[in-house]
């Protein structure tokens, strides 16, 4: 179908479905006969028993299938991944879709990419330069500074130091920087003694490399530029790859016209977003997930991102790097409770550093859209437990721009099934940062 064809297809039935209503508290809502259920305002939550939510068949690794999307097309749909659910789609995208995508976000003011969800704490913590002093704990000790005992601190050991308690991988030259930036002298001739140590202000650089994993480019947890696009826009193209990715997923209206706006992203060199999860846990079920939620951000209610779906789009070709690596997908044996113990020998989440460890590596390809799930689903039909194996991120860009769009597909779990998306409400809605 034409993308501008469906959008105003998509307003006509908006205006034919008026005639189904629906209150902001939700308490009664009436029904169309075709099952779904449209305001003026876009679709609502239809009160159901039965849960609307719908897995795709993965069958097994290395399955093979061609969907049929009827006007959208034919896909081709490659099983990558039965932990998380994952499923590789070459070309799901044109080349001129992804231009177009490119263009659009480029149109807009690009703003740093924050690593946190609804649930992450602010960290205000400043660095101060003023600090004085050995730093607590393990960090203070000789020890684990001279890991070998020889008597003598060397670049080496720092690196070390900088591995274990900061997950910093440092060159040489970044370590002489950092004794020089904070003036200290103890590593000028290359190693520091015991008796050096005695007065070495480990707090102070100790402080430094924090500051560094939490603002450096190259060793902060997530170094890229996104911005946000409503699949509504005027020309009816993101509005078109909206409707193919409902028919894909077999999911209603309540919860594609529910879903976040589009993310897209740019990576430069360097760029990078090492191992996490899209999605919060499913364990506090008294948080509300942030896209129920008004006006979340702030001072306002905590909440939790509930991500059912991830479609990640790849809309260009890097250089050099950039991959998109899953590190745990189909692992026999993970034990999460190990993580932080697998993380001093090899640091999974790393993914500057152990990008082509990882599990599964995809290489970007234009057009291709990588589809997985973040969630089980529950026995009802509704949202169900996260899934520790979708923990993935994007390795470094070592040349070239990385330009990728993220379709995050979000649902409610059954104790708040009847509480509309603020997506469906109205158009302003506080963008929790991915």
């Amino acid at each position: 179908m034409n993308p501008i064809l469906g959008s105003i297809l998509f307003i006509v039935t908006l205006i034919l479905g008026s005639q189904c209503h629906s209150n902001v508290d939700q308490t009664l809502t009436e029904q169309c006969e075709d099952d779904t259920c449209l305001t003026m305002d876009g679709p609502c939550f239809i009160p159901r028993e039965i849960g609307v939510l719908k897995r795709l068949d993965g069958v097994k690794v290395g399955h093979r299938q061609v969907v049929d999307l009827g006007d959208h097309g034919k896909f081709n749909l490659i099983t990558r991944a039965m932990r998380p659910l994952l499923f590789e789609i070459p070309d799901f995208l044109s080349e001129d879709e992804c231009d177009h995508i490119i263009s659009l976000a480029s149109e807009n003011e690009l703003f740093k990419s924050e690593a946190k969800g609804g649930l992450t704490e602010i960290d205000n913590w400043k660095f101060d330069p003023k600090l004085n002093g050995k730093a607590t704990g393990p960090k203070g000790l000789y020890k684990n500074w001279d890991f070998d005992l020889s008597g003598n601190i060397t670049i080496d050991e720092v690196k070390s130091f900088a591995r274990m308690f900061r997950y910093l991988y440092l060159s040489d030259q970044e370590v002489r920087k950092i004794f020089s930036d904070l003036h200290l002298h103890e590593l000028d001739d290359g190693v520091i003694t015991r008796k050096e140590f005695e007065n070495l202000n480990t707090l102070l650089i100790d402080s430094y490399m924090y500051e560094m994993g939490r603002s450096h480019r190259r060793h902060r947890e997530r170094f890229s530029e996104q911005t946000w696009l409503t699949q509504e826009h005027e020309d009816g193209l993101l509005q078109g790859i909206r409707l193919r990715v409902q028919v894909l997923t077999k999911l209603p209206d309540e919860i594609i016209y529910g879903s976040e706006y589009l993310q897209v992203v740019r990576y430069g060199v360097d760029g990078h977003y090492h191992a996490h999860l899209d999605t919060e846990t499913h364990k506090l079920p008294e948080v509300p997930c942030c896209h129920q939620t008004p006006g979340v951000g702030g001072d306002s209610t905590k909440c939790k991102l509930c991500r059912y779906i991830t479609i990640l789009y790849f809309l260009n070709e890097v250089t050099a790097g950039g991959e998109t690596a899953f590190p745990l997908a189909d692992n026999a044996t993970f034990d999460k409770q190990l993580i932080g113990t697998i993380r001093k020998k090899q640091d999974l989440y790393n993914l500057s550093e152990y990008c082509h460890n990882a599990n599964l590596v995809f290489t970007p390809k234009k057009g291709t859209a990588v589809l997985w799930y973040n969630h089980m689903m529950d026995p009802n039909g509704w949202l169900g437990e996260r899934d520790p194996y979708s923990i993935h991120g994007g390795c470094a860009v070592k040349e070239g721009i990385k330009w990728i769009a993220n379709n995050w597909i979000t649902a409610p779990y059954k104790n708040r099934a009847h509480v509309p998306s603020q997506y469906i409400l109205g158009p302003d809605v506080y963008f929790v940062e991915d």
